[in-house]
């Protein structure tokens, strides 16, 4: 109960804010907002960006602006049309998804690596074995090449595709 009336507090002193301050302020903390939101991953559609811009020319109120938000969420998700927020993949997030796959694709060059070196290293290796190392290595090499920052699809294959081989590395 104690939360519900702090955050009454704080809601109505942003309201008592907003009226004090200029248009000007307002459209600067609007687009600040915009901005760390796209940062964490959402980008605002028309509609909310149409009630941003009433908010700021004090035609409408913040919890105003936020309940019509929910109410489009709401009846576009019932709709199964794309939500009013859209996630998209955080920068941070698509890079360290990147570097995984990276880190997957170069701990399956050195296992096969490994492997062709015990061949090599053997009294009578394994022709298959090395030729199949071979190939799995140039395989590798040439994902990693080819793969980009944004290429999500492979990116997520690689991980669900080699790294359970290399969790079993780890773990074995």
């Amino acid at each position: 109960m104690q939360n519900k009336s702090v955050r009454w507090k704080v809601t109505t002193l942003s309201d008592d804010r907003q009226m004090h301050h200029s248009e000007e302020q307002h459209r600067y903390w609007a687009n600040q907002a915009i901005a760390s939101a796209r940062i964490e991953g959402f980008v605002p559609d028309q509609a909310f960006l149409d009630d941003m811009e009433q908010v700021i020319q004090n035609t409408m109120t913040v919890d105003e602006a936020v309940a019509r938000c929910i109410d489009r969420g709401n009846e576009e998700l019932d709709s199964e049309n794309h939500p009013v927020l859209t996630v998209v993949p955080n920068t941070t997030q698509q890079l360290a998804r990147y570097e995984t796959a990276l880190h997957i694709l170069s701990m399956m060059i050195a296992e096969c690596s490994k492997e062709l070196d015990r061949q090599q290293r053997k009294p009578v290796p394994e022709g298959a074995v090395i030729e199949q190392c071979e190939l799995d290595i140039a395989k590798y090499i040439e994902e990693e090449a080819q793969l980009n920052f944004r290429d999500t699809v492979n990116i997520e294959r690689i991980i669900t595709t080699y790294g359970p081989r290399v969790k079993a590395l780890f773990d074995g």
